[in-house]
């Protein structure tokens, strides 16, 4: 029986392994991090993070000051714009890349705990239902929340492949008065809530000031929110 079970948790291992390999092969299809992240170096998400942050000199402002363990959590998702970039030719993608600051792009990547960002084996259900991912999800504001809650431009914009260009920019438009407010409001609210738990709100809110002075020094394309 004991090598049954060992047997089983290998087996399922493996497919978890196949299933996340075949997850980012999605996320890099056509109208994925390449598209989006026109003048990024890097699809890997660490190094092109890593890259970013040391061509802007930023590593010594307290938001992009090295966290232990830190996972990188892209602001706004990857696969709910590949509907708005596959079709593109490459100046339009590089229009709707400037539009959204998506992708890989450093505007759209933040450094995060592990217990912040999707929540972790052992955490407090407290804690773990505040992690950033679960949050959005709960609220609608990602495109693999439940069908009932989420919010109606994740499924225009999974439509949008073959639309003309002009609907995918307004659609683009749409998305940061519509909908990016509302995903900066819950990561500032998951955010606040773990800084808090561990006593830490006043340096939560001197990382929040140190994105805002990273993002005059490097002018628009550094928006992290």
């Amino acid at each position: 029986m004991a090598n049954e079970a060992l047997i089983t948790t290998e087996l399922r291992k493996v497919a978890n392994k196949k299933a996340t390999a075949r997850k980012k092969e999605r996320r890099n299809d056509a109208g994925g991090i390449a598209e989006q992240s026109p003048d990024v170096k890097y699809k890997g998400l660490t190094e092109a993070y890593n890259e970013q942050v040391e061509r802007h000199g930023l590593r010594e402002t307290a938001m992009y000051k090295e966290l232990p363990n830190e996972q990188i959590h892209h602001v706004k998702q990857v696969a709910a714009f590949n509907g708005l970039f596959v079709n593109t030719t490459p100046d339009q993608a590089k229009k709707l890349a400037k539009t959204l600051g998506s992708g890989n792009q450093i505007q759209n990547l933040m450094s995060v705990l592990p217990s912040e960002h999707q929540g972790k084996k052992g955490q407090p259900e407290h804690m773990k239902k505040m992690a950033i991912h679960n949050v959005l999800r709960a609220k609608g504001l990602e495109r693999s929340s439940k069908a009932s809650i989420r919010h109606e431009l994740f499924n225009e914009m999974d439509l949008a492949a073959n639309s003309s260009f002009e609907y995918k920019m307004h659609l683009a438009e749409r998305f940061k008065k519509e909908v990016l407010p509302k995903i900066q409001k819950a990561t500032d609210e998951a955010l606040t809530y773990h800084a808090q738990q561990r006593g830490e709100d006043t340096v939560y809110n001197k990382r929040m000031m140190a994105r805002d002075t990273a993002r005059q020094s490097i002018g628009q394309r550094a928006r992290p929110l």
